[in-house]
């Protein structure tokens, strides 16, 4: 027998024991038994009627979708690039009941849900750390069919960090920032990341610069064309190459300059005494002169054939 319009079913039967079976083949794709039993079997009166339980059933489908380490991220999961296992989804289905699935070890997630409108919303608390979303999008809403499964868009992450630094004048050259000695604004470094990536940050008015990049290890290398003039560095290191870790920070050493530049004079043998070099007056080699710099320090140079002499000192008297 069918049922009609309104659900029903009805038979004429000898008086016994009767037994109703579903045929689920005939049932809306994906139907899944929720209320009543089948089959049933009743007693069935003469010349009465003996009523089986009402028996209901929810069609269902399944969503699933697919998470993935955007290494490179470039918003495609290519060759090499990982799955992300143990990743958490919220499915919330389309009667407002939400479920949480993980994903496997391949990065998959799947749940079964009534059919209709479904939204899957990855917790991020259970990506890796520092993960920023750069393939697919979350949430997202797919219809489910009944008997039949509705795919999310791959979604990929990739892990972020930060890189930071601190540049300042060091004008005694004793290779640390003493009391009084500034930062330097408004030197630009080059920033080199795990993936051969670069891009250009300046210092601020503190002398700090910070640079977001892919995990991993990112080079930061000061242009030294934008230091001051005769810039020599006398703290720290450059390059510097750290490992940056997601969802965290990693400092380079701080680096200090002190601006140089040189003195230089000549000395001769004024034979005639007129104060000037004449034609034939000789210079004087081998002449020592003690030079006292703008920090106090002192070092002794001396005049080569030609009568002269050069020392690089700090800039200042």
């Amino acid at each position: 027998v069918t049922t009609d319009v309104n659900g029903n079913y009805t038979a004429t039967v000898p008086a016994g024991s009767t037994t109703a079976n579903i045929d689920e083949t005939t049932l809306p794709a994906g139907s899944v038994l929720t209320a009543g039993s089948d089959p049933q079997t009743v007693i069935v009166p003469g010349g009465s009627n003996a009523a089986t339980d009402p028996v209901g059933y929810q069609q269902q489908g399944t969503i699933s979708g697919h998470i993935f380490n955007d290494i490179n991220g470039n918003g495609v999961q290519d060759a090499g690039e990982p799955d992300l296992s143990g990743v958490d989804v919220v499915i919330t289905d389309s009667l407002g009941g939400t479920q949480t699935v993980t994903t496997d070890v391949n990065g998959n997630y799947t749940a079964t849900v009534p059919a209709g409108s479904t939204t899957a919303n990855i917790d991020e608390t259970t990506v890796p750390a520092g993960s920023v979303l750069t393939a697919g999008s979350d949430p997202q809403t797919v219809i489910v069919p009944g008997g039949s499964n509705a795919a999310t868009d791959p979604v990929g992450y990739q892990q972020q960090g930060t890189i930071s630094g601190h540049i300042f004048n060091d004008i005694n050259g004793n290779g640390v920032q003493d009391a009084g000695e500034p930062d330097l604004a408004g030197v630009d470094v080059v920033i080199t990341d795990s993936l051969g990536g670069t891009q250009t940050v300046t210092t601020d008015v503190n002398g700090n610069y910070t640079a977001t990049v892919p995990a991993g290890s990112t080079t930061a290398n000061v242009d030294e064309t934008t230091v001051p003039a005769g810039s020599v560095l006398t703290a720290g290191s450059d390059p510097q190459t750290v490992n940056v870790p997601g969802g965290s920070n990693a400092a380079t050493a701080p680096v200090g300059y002190q601006q140089q530049g040189t003195i230089s004079g000549h000395i001769f043998n004024d034979i005639n005494g007129n104060g000037v070099q004449d034609a034939g007056e000789p210079d004087l080699a081998g002449v020592d002169v003690v030079i006292t710099d703008s920090l106090g320090g002192t070092q002794t140079v001396t005049t080569d054939v030609n009568g002269n002499y050069t020392a690089t000192v700090p800039a200042g008297s």
